[in-house]
């Protein structure tokens, strides 16, 4: 079941994450402007069918500054992006560029790229338009590529394709309305012709995914702002478990749980919970919206970012893991997640709105 949703989670950030490519492989297309060219270093003499005035005006067409916005991938991730959303603010801190003369600059190199095939009608908007390109050196053919889905040859590894679509909203013959990434990089991976990991680019910066490091000053005036005592407004069992304590009661039945035993959160982050008191710590924060972590419940903000936001805290712990709280000038309330001990992923949310609002 984790691993389903985990899936059809992942599929749903296509449109919305990206990728890169190994800088240390002497047969990728990256332009030395200290030695020999990149095409001396290779061992393939690609080509491209376009001429030098349809590549230029290729290459006028795709440049630009781009971010990477999502990804998508068919296998397991090699160790730089294992943790995909730091490797999106990493490569957005500076972008991605491509000049008029088709330089790709990702990840502080240059690659030069060749224009291979256009596709479509660029005047009219109502049909596909596409260009493909390639990284030089990478070993590809638009032949191979067209038929067998290859993209670089076994033993590259590195950026190997970018695809532009000049048309990414259209209508097919059929009268189906098709959505197409607007621009894609794809990443080959050594052993693997297929270049299984593709990075979704846009001229549009994306927010960070990990914040910046709070201050002490501003964390204490969030704690403040959270402090008080607490009245349950509802739970989810987002998942089975096993918990008696909690287990198909009414919200009634739940309320009471709480009527004897307020709920509160202290001045200094101490959150008291069913008999049981919690050391908040904070994770994050945006706009109005806060994520606390639960001292000692394994909380990883990578793993919780990665899992989609169900991966909360060890697999070991029990108890409360973390704590979403919105606090603005008028509500303030919090969703308490709530963890059994043979799972990373929450089973339980409780929510609560604060006494002085």
């Amino acid at each position: 079941m984790k691993k389903l949703l985990s899936t059809l989670l992942a599929l749903t950030l296509v449109a919305s994450l990206a990728s890169c490519g190994d800088s240390k492989d002497s047969s990728s297309g990256k332009s030395d402007t200290s030695s020999s060219s990149s095409s001396e270093k290779t061992d393939d003499a690609e080509e491209t069918s376009l001429s030098e005035e349809e590549s230029a005006k290729a290459f006028k067409e795709l440049a630009g500054t781009y971010y990477v916005t999502g990804y998508s991938s068919s296998e397991e991730l090699p160790e730089k992006f294992e943790d995909m959303y730091a490797y999106q603010d990493l490569i957005n801190e500076e972008g991605v560029t491509i000049s008029e003369n088709g330089i790709l600059h990702i990840e502080g190199e240059d690659y030069q790229l060749l224009a291979q095939k256009i596709e479509g009608d660029s005047q009219d908007e109502n049909k596909p338009y596409s260009i493909i390109f390639s990284v030089k050196g990478c070993g590809f053919s638009i032949e191979n590529y067209e038929e067998k889905k290859t993209a670089a040859k076994k033993d590259y590894e590195g950026f190997a394709v970018l695809k532009y679509e000049g048309h990414p909203y259209y209508t097919n013959d059929e009268g189906t309305i098709i959505i197409a990434t607007p621009l894609s990089i794809s990443y080959s991976i050594k052993g693997n012709t297929t270049a299984p990991i593709s990075l979704s680019l846009s001229k549009e910066k994306p927010e960070r995914n990990y914040k910046k490091q709070m201050s002490e000053e501003e964390q204490s005036e969030i704690f403040a702002n959270l402090a008080g005592s607490y009245t349950f407004s509802g739970y989810t069992e987002n998942s089975d478990h096993e918990i008696e304590r909690y287990k198909d009661l009414s919200d009634d039945d739940m309320g009471k749980i709480f009527e004897s035993d307020p709920v509160t959160i202290s001045e200094s982050g101490l959150l008291h919970f069913d008999g049981k008191d919690y050391q908040l710590e904070i994770q994050e924060t945006d706009d109005n919206k806060v994520l606390l972590s639960v001292e000692g419940s394994g909380f990883s903000l990578r793993e919780y970012k990665n899992e989609f936001g169900f991966y909360v805290g060890s697999e070991d712990y029990f108890g409360v893991a973390i704590v979403n709280a919105s606090i603005d000038d008028t509500t303030s309330s919090i969703d308490l997640k709530f963890k059994e001990a043979d799972s990373g992923w929450y089973c339980l949310t409780f929510s609560f709105a604060h006494d002085n609002q």
